[in-house]
């Protein structure tokens, strides 16, 4: 008897997922790129604002500490400065893979909305990055290829945290399974973005070193905040870069989960 389900018929028992939320499904890490900068200059001013109202006032906090608290502290202090810079990094990033979420699924990002959701998902975030630089690290120093690979293979992790609300080796394992066959891509994505960043700080440090030799403190101060908010501003976009990736490979399952349930 032929079947009545019509095999060009949505999935049922699929995850909804938004329909144009992404442009096709059958792209690469170059479309990948493409639509994490599509998002990225559409809601540049929310970007913005993660840098200049979260990550700036963290950097202000740990100039300070480092200034006039961590040389009276001792190793407490220093022990407390790695631990408050490890915590609070992944504030900004919770925030900002927020805003991506928000835009995803058709919703409008506003950046109350993606705060609250970034906090919410904020420690959870600090805890499973943790445990993997920890894994990670081991990695490195048993073996150099060890490390670099574990490090690709949970380099979905934020994505998972924020997006699925999973958290420390659930999350890990959710990655490490999701990287499995994209390997090779993620290792290139991974490249290119080192390579962006090093570029970014080169540009820095070129025009920041006669700036801080050949002028007042004042004006040292001010480059100094000025480059901060411009390099934090576009630190996130290697950030989208994964969560584009991560989104790529979630709808792939989708896309692949059987239109009916098996025949018991």
């Amino acid at each position: 008897m032929a079947s009545n389900t019509d095999e060009s018929s949505p999935n049922p028992y699929a995850a909804p997922v938004p329909v144009d939320a992404v442009p096709e499904q059958d792209w690469g890490t170059g479309t990948v790129i493409g639509n994490a900068w599509k998002i990225y200059a559409e809601h540049f001013r929310l970007f913005g604002l993660v840098a200049l109202l979260v990550w700036l006032p963290i950097e202000v906090v740990m100039v300070l500490w480092d200034d006039l608290l961590l040389e009276s502290s001792g190793v407490s202090g220093w022990l407390l400065n790695i631990i408050f810079a490890f915590a609070t990094q992944w504030l900004p990033e919770a925030i900002a893979l927020c805003i991506a979420r928000s835009v995803i699924a058709k919703e409008k990002p506003t950046f109350r909305n993606s705060f609250r959701q970034g906090v919410g998902v904020w420690l959870w975030l600090a805890w499973t990055n943790l445990i993997a630089t920890i894994v990670v690290s081991l990695g490195f120093i048993l073996l150099i290829v060890p490390g670099i690979f574990l490090s690709i293979r949970f380099s979905l992790c934020n994505a998972v945290v924020v997006d699925e609300r999973l958290k420390g080796t659930v999350a890990m394992r959710r990655s490490f399974d999701m990287t499995g066959s994209h390997f090779w891509p993620l290792l290139g994505l991974t490249a290119l973005m080192i390579a962006v960043v090093a570029g970014l700080s080169s540009i820095d440090l070129l025009i920041s070193g006669p700036i801080q030799v050949h002028s007042n403190w004042t004006t040292s101060l001010g480059w100094q905040v000025t480059m901060a908010v411009i390099q934090d501003t576009l630190m996130i976009f290697p950030s989208l870069c994964f969560y584009f990736y991560y989104h790529r490979i979630k709808m792939d399952e989708v896309t692949l989960e059987p239109l009916v349930p098996a025949a018991s």
